[in-house]
């Protein structure tokens, strides 16, 4: 007779083999995790510190709002670049310029923001360096390009900047790169780096305001239970992963993905001063109403200002004894078809409601009308752009937004171009009478 095992007996249990499981998957998710660590690794400079995206290297001035630091170096790396950026005893990027001009040497000073300034590029890539290089090997000339590039900086601090230590470097020639949220923060005494100057327009012209600049408030340190322990792992991740800053930047790139994100809590809001690649919020930015086909009063006052601003630094160029030419920059939703629309169904608006290229067009205006030497690249980027596409190649970051060394370099080629042979540029050669709105490569 036979007995049947106990149906209430012993039996094996699936638990710890899903535990197993869940173990062996988890270590594989780690270590895939790691080897897309090193990988990432191999392809950034040897040496850079991994710091985040925009890291400030500046600190407060009660003229201009802030400026860089003196005699520093710090890195900026993010999924589409690492550089490191070295700063000189003024504060700029570049070689200890003196203000005494050695005798026979040309040089040019470049004023504007962090296209400019170029921290998106090694400084021998920099449009300033590109411009510096091409202009040497084609007129044989001494010549220095001084690159006064700030992050943040609108028109009204450029100004600031050369009346106050520009000007000292006594320049022939005096560029400001003028880009679309100048308007904007032109008529601001608030950007997201901290309060800046502004000026206002009175009976007597142009009168500054918020000056000296309130230095930053300092914030009292958080209680510890205020800082999570998830927060500071995340903190503390974002310092030192390149995959999290990979993820991160795609995923920013990506309305829905960003959305997701930010209602399971696991991203922050983007903030309104943020490029367009960083979605997620259906608010469109102050700075871009510029764009707008019927921007309405305030954008109206803000063109204002820019055109004083724009006429002082005229005069006071003048009065240097060094010519003027305002360039603009390209926005890069205006180059590239497929940005724009991105923008326009992130913001849910509605088809024709911006009419971007009317802020390149109105600053033109402004430069006839004040005589001052103009330079509008914007077909010349399309026309450039369309033929690098044939080689997958761009001219910006598509994440970031700026220039990447090819759009430096094209940028050096046309004011190069514009401005011709060197030696022609004299102080007393005219500075207006009629601006060009093309380049001579268009």
């Amino acid at each position: 007779m036979t007995t049947e095992p106990s149906r209430t007996g012993p039996r094996s249990r699936p638990a710890p083999r899903l535990r197993v499981k869940i173990v062996v998957l988890a270590m594989s998710v780690v270590f895939a995790l790691l080897g897309c660590e090193v990988a990432l690794r191999i392809f950034v400079p040897e040496g850079l510190e991994f710091t985040a995206h925009h890291k400030l290297f500046c600190e407060h001035d009660p003229v201009l709002g802030w400026r860089k630091l003196a005699n520093f170096e710090g890195t900026h790396v993010t999924s589409e670049y690492a550089v490191t950026e070295r700063l000189n005893g003024r504060g700029l990027r570049g070689p200890d310029y003196s203000y005494e001009k050695p005798e026979g040497r040309y040089r040019v000073l470049v004023l504007g923001d962090s296209f400019v300034e170029g921290y998106t590029v090694a400084f021998e890539k920099t449009f300033t360096e590109r411009l510096a290089a091409r202009l040497r090997d084609r007129d044989g000339v001494d010549i220095e390009v001084i690159n006064a590039g700030t992050g943040g900086y609108a028109s009204d601090q450029a100004l600031l900047f050369f009346e106050h230590e520009g000007r000292r470097y006594h320049p022939d020639l005096t560029v400001l790169m003028f880009f679309d949220n100048d308007v904007w923060y032109n008529n601001q005494a608030q950007y997201w780096r901290g309060q800046k100057p502004l000026f206002r327009i009175s009976a007597d012209g142009l009168e500054l305001t918020n000056t000296p600049v309130p230095a930053p408030a300092v914030e009292p340190a958080a209680p510890a239970e205020s800082d999570p322990l998830f927060r500071s792992i995340k903190k503390w991740i974002a310092a030192h992963s390149r995959v999290y800053v990979l993820v991160r930047d795609r995923i920013k790139s990506s309305g829905a993905l960003a959305r997701w994100a930010v209602s399971l809590g696991i991203a922050e809001p983007p903030a309104e001063h943020e490029l367009p690649a960083t979605v997620g919020a259906n608010v469109v930015p102050s700075e871009w109403r510029v764009y707008e086909r019927d921007p309405g009063p305030v954008i109206e006052q803000a063109w204002q200002v820019t055109e004083a601003i724009i006429d002082r630094l005229r005069r006071k160029t003048e009065e240097a004894s060094s010519r003027l030419l305002v360039c603009s920059i390209p926005f890069d939703a205006d180059i590239y078809r497929h940005r724009l629309d991105a923008i326009h169904d992130q913001y849910d608006l509605e088809p024709g409601a911006w009419e971007v290229e009317q802020v390149s067009a109105r600053l033109g205006a402004i430069c006839d009308r004040v005589g001052v030497d103009y330079l509008d690249p914007t077909q010349a980027f399309r026309d450039e752009a369309e033929q690098l596409a044939a080689e997958d190649q761009v001219l910006y970051f598509p994440l970031d937004g700026h220039w990447n060394a090819l759009g430096h370099d094209f940028m050096a080629r046309l004011v190069a171009e514009h401005i011709g042979p060197v030696g022609t540029l004299s102080a007393g050669a005219a500075s207006g009478g009629g601006a060009d709105h093309g380049t001579d490569g268009e």
